[in-house]
Order: C-alpha cells, then sequence, then structure tokens
C-alpha cells in the first residue's frame, strides 16, 4: 500500500476514524468513544488543524467530506483491524495517505502498513504531530519516533517514543470533534496509563511501557467538572492501583460538589479498604467492573493473576454492603481449564449475587504473552481478526475442544441472563441490574443471531476456519456503500 512521499503538503485537515466492531459486543448499546482521538484530535486542533472525528458506533463516516482531508488518521483493536484496513485501503487508493495507531497497528505493524502510508506505535501525542511536520517538509520522517513507514519499498521502524512521563501536558479531550457527540451516552475520562501488574493474556503494559503514570488531581478535576454528563466511565485499567491517591481525588470530586455518578475498572481486593469504600459510596460509585479472570486456581496463576478465591467471596459481599454494583469478567479456557471450570464459574456469578457478567473466550491478541504462546505452539487456527473480540474461540484448548468451550460459555451466558434472572431483580426494585441483565439478554439472543454461520463452521471442525479470514472489503464495495447511503439521502 502506500509508501512515503517526497512531496511536500501543508496538512490543514485530520480526519480521525474508529472503525466499529464487525459484530454485536458488550459495549455495541453503549455509545461511548475511547480516549485517543478525541485526544490527539484537540492537540492537532491546538496546532491549527480543521479536525472531525468519527467513532462507527456513533455515527457513520461521510466519506465525500472524509476525501478531501489531507490526512486520515484510524485508530484500531484487534476485532476492529479488518474494517479499519478496508477504511484504510480505500482512501489511500483515492490518494488520501491514511495513519493508522492503536493495539493492533502496533503490534502487527508490518501487516498493517499493507493497508496505509504510516503506522504510529504506542501513545501518539508525540509521534503524531512528527508526522505531520515531516508531510511538511520540517524534519525528515526518520526522525519521527515511533513512527513505521515504507520508503523505496522498505519498511523503516524508527526507534519508539518516549511516553508521556507528564500526562497534564496531554489536553483534555474534545468530544465535540465526534461526529454525532450529542448520542454519547457515556463519557470515558482517565486519570491514569499503564498498569503496575502483567496479566498474559494482556497487552496494556507492552502497549503503554512498563511505567504507571498519574494525572494530577488537579487536572483530573478539571476534566470531571468539563464533561457535562450524567455518568462518567473512569477507563483507567486499574483506577484504585494507588489507593491514597483514589481517596484523595474522590475526597476532592465530593468537596467540589462534583456529583456526577462513575464507574471504573479495578481489582476487587479494593473491598478490603472500607475508608475507600466509603468514599467510592459518597462520591457517587454506581458499579466496579473486576476482572476476576477465573474461579479456577491453576489458571488464574498461568494468567500471572494473583487471587484468593476464599478472600474474594467476602470483597463481593464488602462492595454490594456498600451498594456499588459489580460486573464481573472471567476468561475461560486457560490449559487447566475443563468443561466443569465453565459451570463452576457459572455457579460462582450466581452464589456471589455479581449483578452482571463477561463470560470471555482467552482470546491471543498480538502483543499478549499469549498470542507468542499459543502462535509458537501452533494452537491457533484462525487469523480472522474479526473474530478477537473474546466472544469467539480462536486456538486449541487442552482439556476440551474448541466447541466445547464456545458452546459451554454460550450456554453459561444464557443462563446467567435468563428471563427469570430479570424477573427476580425486577421484583427487588433493583432495576438498575434489571437493566443490565435484560441488554445481555439481548446481546446474547442477537450474538447468536449473527454468528450462525461461525457456529456452523467451528461444529463442522477445525478445518472449516483454519483460513486466514480478514473479511476486507474492497475498494468497489466501499463505492457500492457510498453510492446507496447518497440514493437514500436523495429519497429522503
Amino acid at each position: 500500500m502506500g509508501t512515503q512521499s517526497n512531496g511536500i503538503k501543508k496538512i490543514k485537515k485530520i480526519t480521525f476514524i474508529e472503525p466499529a466492531a464487525s459484530g454485536w459486543h458488550i459495549y455495541s448499546s453503549q455509545k461511548i468513544p475511547r480516549l485517543g482521538l478525541p485526544i490527539l484530535g484537540a492537540l492537532m486542533k491546538e496546532k491549527g488543524c480543521d479536525v472531525t472525528i468519527y467513532v462507527e458506533d456513533i455515527s457513520p463516516i461521510d466519506f465525500d467530506d472524509a476525501l478531501s482531508s489531507d490526512l486520515i488518521g484510524i485508530s484500531c483493536t484487534s476485532s476492529t483491524a479488518p474494517k479499519g484496513y478496508s477504511i484504510a485501503k480505500y482512501f489511500e487508493d483515492n490518494g488520501v495517505p491514511v495513519v493508522m495507531g492503536g493495539f493492533h497497528p502496533t503490534f502487527m505493524t508490518e501487516e498493517s502498513l499493507d493497508y496505509c502510508s504510516y503506522v504510529v506505535r504506542g501513545e501518539g501525542e508525540k509521534a503524531l504531530p512528527g508526522l505531520v511536520d515531516a508531510m511538511e517538509g520540517k524534519k525528515a520522517f526518520e526522525e519521527v519516533m515511533g513512527l513505521s513507514f515504507k520508503k523505496d519499498g522498505n519498511i523503516v521502524h524508527n526507534p519508539d517514543s518516549e511516553v508521556m512521563r507528564c500526562l497534564d501536558e496531554t489536553p483534555m479531550p474534545d468530544f465535540s470533534l465526534i461526529k454525532g457527540h450529542e448520542k454519547i451516552a457515556i463519557f470515558p475520562l482517565s486519570t491514569s496509563r499503564g498498569c503496575p501488574y502483567n496479566c498474559s493474556f494482556c497487552t496494556v503494559t507492552n502497549f503503554y511501557g512498563n511505567q504507571y503514570r498519574l494525572n494530577s488531581i488537579d487536572n483530573v478535576i478539571r476534566e470531571f467538572k468539563n464533561i457535562k454528563a450524567d455518568y462518567v466511565f473512569i477507563c483507567d485499567d486499574n483506577f484504585a492501583a494507588d489507593r491514597k491517591r483514589t481517596k484523595e481525588l474522590l475526597r476532592r470530586k465530593i468537596e467540589e460538589g462534583i456529583g456526577t455518578m462513575w464507574g471504573a475498572q479495578m481489582r476487587i481486593e479494593t473491598a478490603d479498604d472500607t475508608e475507600l469504600l466509603e468514599l467510592m459510596k459518597q462520591s457517587n460509585c454506581s458499579k466496579v467492573y473486576v476482572g476476576f479472570e477465573s474461579v479456577n486456581p491453576a489458571a488464574l496463576k498461568a494468567f500471572n493473576k494473583k487471587l484468593d478465591i476464599t478472600a474474594v467471596r467476602r470483597q463481593i459481599k464488602q462492595f454490594h454492603k456498600y451498594g456499588i454494583k459489580i460486573h464481573g469478567m472471567f476468561v475461560l479456557g486457560a490449559d487447566s481449564d475443563n468443561k466443569g471450570t465453565i459451570k463452576d464459574t457459572l455457579k460462582f456469578s450466581r452464589k456471589m449475587h455479581i449483578d452482571t457478567i463477561q463470560f470471555m473466550a482467552l482470546t491471543p491478541i498480538p502483543g499478549s504473552k499469549v498470542f507468542d504462546d499459543l502462535k509458537n505452539e501452533g494452537r491457533i487456527f484462525s487469523y480472522d481478526w474479526n473474530l478477537y473480540d473474546g466472544n469467539h474461540v480462536v486456538f486449541r484448548p487442552v482439556r476440551m475442544s474448541p466447541l466445547e468451550l464456545q458452546l459451554g460459555i454460550l450456554k453459561a451466558t444464557k443462563h446467567f441472563y435468563s428471563y427469570w434472572s430479570i424477573v427476580k431483580r425486577f421484583a427487588k426494585f433493583d432495576f438498575f441490574t434489571m437493566i443490565g441483565r435484560t441488554q445481555g439478554h439481548r446481546i446474547y439472543r442477537k450474538w447468536m443471531k449473527e454468528n450462525r454461520i461461525f457456529l456452523k463452521r467451528i461444529r463442522e471442525g477445525i478445518a472449516a476456519l483454519n483460513i486466514k479470514e480478514y473479511s476486507i472489503r474492497t475498494n468497489t464495495e466501499i463505492k457500492r456503500k457510498i453510492k446507496g447511503r447518497k440514493s437514500e439521502l436523495g429519497k429522503a
């Protein structure tokens, strides 16, 4: 695909795109953007660029408008990479250079460069302005740290960019740059980057560097005030990693009368700190998102996840005692897992009255230790990135078949989000959880409907899935879609 051009051009207009995943997933019903593009958009706006952001889960891309851009930026995860590649190919074929970034392009850089001119690896706050300077002839492309590109038919990987040590130097995310921003239901807010832990299936540490960095409390409070929303999701990988600092932040939120309801990801051990629980309650924390990962001690050890299941039972009760709901996330398919593990996980979730759950298949995301291990062992049977969303089995487990793992997860999800579980919450006047479980039931039904072909193939055996199915839409198909949109507008 694209090759670094020697032409010098003023970069006046940048369009950023966050592609949607190909299938229905747990966040499909929530209009929540990722934070990266609103931050980069604000940064480039400060530098005088005309910036537009399209988040496909919120509003469709206006291809006609985007074609007038001087640069397209596309941010992808693994499950959105195929869509991102098809979009990148369309713009590159029409003469608009594309830079890709995010988790998947960072770890699958050379693959991504088949579809775009540039890849920014890791954080983009330094590399993206550097790329624009290079495109405008102000510096050499080789001087932009964290940038990969093609030159004279060869791929050039510049050294990694230094991480942002002072997060307060980044601008506040500008959500108004997102087309259809008025539809956003939940606003993300970040108070830190990185994670002090290193789970084997996770890519956070490799992406952000082995450094846990914090925004200042003053900056976080300003951001809370800047977001005009009823609910904020704190998207830190572990909001309470530094409990002393978390307490100070929540005290400030209470003192300054910021009544916004919030939820965050955190470890279950947070519940051992009753002072923190009280502050969470007073500051309007409604829900915590907890990665339990497994009820199987051997699996927890393999995941490098240090949890005491006996203590976990007590900690769950503590959160509920303070009126805080729990969304539990479990990863199934470790080498020590079997069909009984799935049943035990469902039983645990029900017995402990976890409010909502995600039962996910272990997924070898590029950039994780699990990816390297399973790839080296020859156990990954599909590299169709569309399937890398935690909802599809793409590898051979040790103690059960891929079909048994897939059907076991689906059955457990169906039972957890049964009509009866919804009715029981209604009878208890627990409408918050009732809505969450209703959404979970709806997502399960839509997933089953959308994935009939996948389930048929996995029933037929590995051979039916043992191909690299990117489902890349061709240039012609994208043009047909644009033409169809124009026809619909003409009829309106």
